[in-house]
């Protein structure tokens, strides 16, 4: 009995034991503070405070004192509150060097540094933003009359008014002012962030691509004409644009019907039976276009084949083994009427209604020779083409 008193009594005492270990590990996580974190929290609330008076040597001596207080595992400045830090503190001479070392006007990692960065939640990175917004033309008349080089002084200007613009990537303004600095100093120290970072010019790829699904109406001459009916040509279709050249690349299934009795090697294809002639096709063209419009002569080649129904196959296997193929020569003109047009600065894109005339002559060999003819395949189809743009540097 004493035995069974003792355990349950070291077990509430384990268990007590636990409870205050807990609480005092909770006590210690909450009264925890770490001194580097203090100090850079305490310091930009001192100099956005400071900012807010408009008292810059002070700002300076703050941020001076933080970067040189923190240890390099913290940061106490995102890099584009650094960087607009020192803007309103005029330290011109080490700024143009201080931008260089990221890689983007609006973000960017820390001066290439990995570092333990803390979210501070006193909204500096907001008040330098509106700041500079309001009284850009203050800045840039003070980098306009500071004792620099005309060439960091230019980058100094291009780079901050392309911050503030909404939509830099697309402004046409920052693209003009970006052309002029890299015509005036050609092969600068600056000219490679220039064209990465400030810079956005778009032109077009010199490749589109393209679809079609089409249908139309298969008309047969001579031997071919002689024993199968006029087919329904229906299919797909890739393009594939460079300058004013185009391929083709085609799949048409046309089904069609026996005329007579067909036989060859000992196998009978029965009149009225069901046929599909497909012909798989790659041609290239020359392309004539403008906004609405695309024409284009073409010439390739294909492969006719002419097979019997499934369900043919089926009731006369025989039928599989019948061979009714050949190499073909296609040429037409093709008319791409253009709509639904859409645009932006990664490329273009439009649908259109196409209209393809398409004559077909067969070359069968000599003992296939009653069936060699022509296949003229008028078809109407919906597609679409795609042209990306590509980023000028």
């Amino acid at each position: 009995m004493k035995s069974k008193i003792t355990l349950v009594l070291s077990l509430l005492f384990t268990i007590i034991s636990m409870g205050q270990n807990n609480d005092n590990l909770k006590n210690e996580i909450l009264h925890y503070e770490d001194e580097n974190i203090v100090l850079i929290e305490k310091g930009r609330k001192l100099l956005i405070q400071k900012f807010k008076e408009k008292d810059f040597e002070k700002v300076l001596e703050i941020k001076d004192y933080l970067l040189e207080q923190t240890p390099p595992s913290y940061a106490a400045f995102t890099t584009f509150e650094l960087i607009y830090l020192m803007y309103w503190t005029q330290e011109y001479k080490s700024l143009g060097d201080s931008i260089l070392k990221y890689n983007s006007v609006l973000y960017s990692d820390q001066f290439g540094c990995k570092k333990e960065m803390t979210i501070h939640n006193d909204f500096l990175s907001e008040t330098l933003d509106e700041y500079s917004y309001k009284y850009q033309e203050d800045l840039v008349n003070s980098l306009q009359n500071a004792e620099i080089s005309p060439i960091k002084k230019d980058f100094l200007i291009l780079y901050f008014k392309a911050g503030f613009e909404e939509d830099y990537t697309e402004n046409a303004k920052i693209n003009a002012q970006a052309d002029q600095f890299l015509t005036q100093y050609p092969n600068s120290k600056y000219e490679d962030f220039v064209r990465q970072n400030i810079r956005y010019k778009y032109s077009h790829s010199d490749w589109s691509f393209g679809y079609e699904i089409f249908a139309g109406y298969g008309i047969h001459k001579k031997g071919i004409a002689d024993n199968f009916r006029n087919s329904i040509p229906l299919g797909f279709n890739i393009d594939a644009e460079f300058h004013k050249f185009i391929m083709n690349g085609r799949l048409t299934l046309g089904p069609s019907k026996t005329l007579k009795k067909i036989k060859q090697n000992d196998i009978i294809w029965n009149k009225g039976s069901t046929a599909t002639i497909v012909q798989p096709e790659l041609s290239m063209g020359y392309l004539y276009e403008n906004k609405s419009f695309k024409i284009y002569p073409f010439a390739g080649f294909t492969w006719i084949t002419i097979d019997p129904s499934e369900d043919d196959t089926l009731d006369f296997p025989e039928l599989k083994d019948l061979k009714i193929s050949a190499l073909g020569y296609n040429l037409g003109l093709n008319l791409d009427i253009k709509f639904n047009k859409k645009k932006n600065i990664f490329g273009s894109e439009y649908s259109f209604i196409r209209f393809r005339y398409n004559y077909n002559l067969t070359q069968f060999e000599a003992n296939l020779s009653k069936y060699s003819g022509t296949i003229h395949n008028i078809t109407i189809g919906f597609g679409k083409n795609t042209r990306v743009t590509k980023r000028e540097l």
